[in-house]
């Protein structure tokens, strides 16, 4: 990943941040307009493919603006037709597991380079493999572990109810490294 792909989506979370930039982009991404940048983003990866050699540098720039500005449409116009499609069901259960697919198809789908054929014939296999893969990861360990981090984010307290500051900003952890000068909250 390049560096302008962060800084572009960055940007934009910058800009979010602000009501004005809010209300600008959630009155002028509505639905024909996502499907026009979606459509965009389709041509362009069909002209990088075709085009590969003169085209990647700026495919790829186009994609990095492109990709967040999609993004951004649903964030602030959840109520149009794409908003609500992407609330449908199977696509927020993918959602949740995108990470975990994310990273279990590496896995598998690392020895599908090669002729196009070769990787449509395997797609099915290394999807499978992946989705299987990730719903394991995301059921037996990442939600345990979400589980215990907001076990673990429930013992910060508001350093107004500690006696001394410890320089670490406006929140201290109770019982935790206490070596570390981190002070325990008062009742634990």
């Amino acid at each position: 990943m390049a560096i302008d792909a962060i800084l572009c989506s960055c940007l934009l979370a910058v800009l979010l941040s602000h009501a004005t930039f809010r209300r600008f982009f959630a009155s002028r991404l509505n639905s024909a307009t996502w499907l026009a940048l979606l459509a965009l983003q389709a041509a362009n990866l069909g002209a990088e493919w075709i085009w590969h050699e003169q085209w990647a540098e700026a495919a790829r720039i186009l994609q990095a603006v492109l990709l967040p500005l999609l993004v951004v449409g649903t964030v602030t116009s959840p109520n149009t037709v794409v908003g609500r499609a992407l609330e449908w069901f199977p696509l927020r259960w993918m959602g949740r597991l995108s990470y975990s697919f994310y990273l279990w198809q590496e896995l598998f789908c690392a020895n599908t380079r090669g002729t196009l054929a070769g990787r449509l014939y395997m797609f099915p296999v290394w999807f499978a493999l992946s989705l299987g893969c990730a719903c394991v990861s995301y059921y037996c360990l990442e939600r345990l572990l979400i589980r215990l981090g907001h076990r673990l984010s429930n013992r910060v307290v508001p350093e107004s109810q500690t006696k001394e500051r410890t320089g670490l900003g406006a929140f201290t952890l109770s019982a935790a490294a206490p070596e570390v000068g981190l002070r325990v909250a008062p009742g634990e």
